[in-house]
């Protein structure tokens, strides 16, 4: 076997394998918090901290996964995991670091008495206002709700997830791909989707309006779950169309937002606009 080949397959599983970790710790916070929620009443606070804490530690976990593509570590440090997290995506919203200092010492609060015996236990420890302040920092406006899009979101933007998808497109179809929309102006917010192009001759024998169901499977396995795709797949005679016409992909090219997607980590390029030649 040829070994350059051999260590591209292996990296490739490397990839795939971080990107299920993230997804399956994400998931796993989502219902973390879920319970936190459903639990919220009298007698049953410290278990909303303790699922709260929980939750917000599997979420910067997923995110850990996926932007320094290796194994997190096996504790409960919540600010350690952030400021892992922040070294490679250049920082963190306040909101999402805050919430990880608030969340901390809840792990030992919520779970264990402490050695002095005349201290109450967690179940008595942990007030409503403590428990409602927990829910809220794992997940609606704190760590949960924020992980996803400042750090495993962004990165995929620049060099992880598009560079992904257009690869595994290319060597399935031979496919070039375009990124367009909020994402390609970059007035995109955390929960946008990404609209993408794919143009390949493969898809000729195919109608349009099925040739984009086929190729999510392969946005899933690129790393985009829980990420919206609004996908367009054209052969490259309908693409020539397309960009001499006045529909969303030629208004987008005339404006500078349509952007081809490299297939190495390095900055976008736009797709020049043509110019007619005098006389």
């Amino acid at each position: 076997m040829d070994a350059t080949n051999g260590t591209a397959k292996r990296k490739g599983r490397g990839i795939r394998r971080t990107s299920v970790m993230a997804q399956r710790f994400w998931q796993q916070a989502e219902r973390d918090i879920g319970v936190a929620r459903t639990l919220l009443a009298p007698g049953s606070y410290y278990a909303d901290a303790n699922f709260a804490h929980q939750a917000a530690e599997k979420a910067l976990k997923a995110a850990y996964w996926e932007v320094r593509r290796e194994e997190p570590p096996w504790n409960h440090d919540l600010v350690k995991c952030a400021n892992q997290v922040a070294e490679r995506v250049g920082g963190l919203p306040p909101n999402l670091v805050a919430g990880a200092k608030y969340l901390q010492p809840m792990f030992q609060t919520s779970r264990y008495p402490t050695t002095n015996i005349e201290d109450p236990i967690p179940a008595d420890v942990v007030l409503e206002d403590d428990a409602r302040t927990c829910v809220r920092r794992g997940g609606g406006d704190g760590v949960g709700s924020t992980t996803a899009s400042a750090a495993t979101r962004p990165v995929s933007t620049q060099d992880g997830l598009l560079v992904r998808f257009a690869r595994l497109l290319r060597r399935r179809y031979g496919a070039r791909t375009y990124l367009f929309g909020s994402r390609a102006r970059g007035t995109a917010h955390a929960d946008s989707d990404y609209d993408i192009v794919t143009v390949a001759q493969a898809f000729a024998g195919e109608r349009r309006p099925f040739r984009a169901r086929d190729r999510y499977e392969l946005w899933y396995e690129a790393g985009g779950w829980g990420i919206s795709l609004d996908l367009h797949c054209y052969t490259p005679e309908e693409f020539r169309k397309e960009l001499a016409g006045l529909g969303f992909i030629g208004m987008a090219k005339r404006r500078g937002e349509l952007i081809r997607v490299t297939l190495k980590p390095k900055p976008l390029r736009s797709v020049p606009q043509r110019t007619s030649k005098a006389g």
